[in-house]
């Protein structure tokens, strides 16, 4: 799949700067296809186009919860260790 093809599947036009993507995805995420046999979360794809990903154990974290959203303003890079650590602390404050 070429760039431009890649570029093709997101949607610009939201009115709040989502890029959403829509060539298919999996629990709720886009997925892209990088070559036969493997995938990647697209929005993790895009972050790594557009900001690159330092250490390839980082995390690309959704700000937002458009979990199609593929717009790289609307994500952070983080340690597999605190984004764990995050979510597990908002799961508990659910809990409660």
């Amino acid at each position: 799949m070429t760039m431009n093809e890649i570029w093709a599947l997101i949607d610009f036009d939201d009115p709040e700067g989502h890029w959403i993507w829509k060539g298919g995805g999996t629990d709720g995420y886009g997925v892209i296809a990088i070559r036969k046999g493997y995938t990647m979360k697209a929005h993790r794809f895009i972050y790594s186009v557009l900001r690159g990903l330092g250490d390839s154990s980082n995390d690309v974290h959704h700000e937002c919860p458009i979990k199609l959203c593929v717009n790289p303003d609307h994500m952070s890079l983080m340690s597999r260790g605190a984004h764990v650590a995050m979510h597990n602390r908002d799961r508990r404050r659910w809990l409660r």
